[in-house]
């Protein structure tokens, strides 16, 4: 299997995110907006993988689903345990009126 970019889009609410996630799909990855981390590794497992037009995979992940902290440790090291290069964006924001 060859090693697929996964890139997990978080952050702070209003950081960006939809805005990053669509620069992702502009590169030719494929994108999802608020997958549950419980689903990723079932997800993965989709034929689209093999897909050569796919450049990666770039998921949108925060704080909205309730296991994500819970969950987000042991289902990047499974990921990586399957042969995926697993990246974390954490994206932030100021307020400036």
């Amino acid at each position: 299997m060859k090693h697929q970019k996964i890139f997990i889009i978080t952050g702070i609410s209003g950081s960006g995110k939809t805005t990053a996630m669509a620069a992702f799909e502009d590169a030719d990855f494929y994108c999802v907006d608020n997958m549950p981390i419980a689903l990723l590794p079932k997800f993965l497992e989709l034929p689209l993988k093999n897909d050569p037009k796919i450049k990666g995979f770039s998921f949108v992940m925060d704080m909205r689903e309730k296991e994500f902290l819970t969950q987000y440790s042991v289902t990047i090291e499974l990921l990586r345990e399957r042969g995926f290069n697993v990246v974390t964006i954490f994206l932030d924001a100021d307020e400036y009126f």
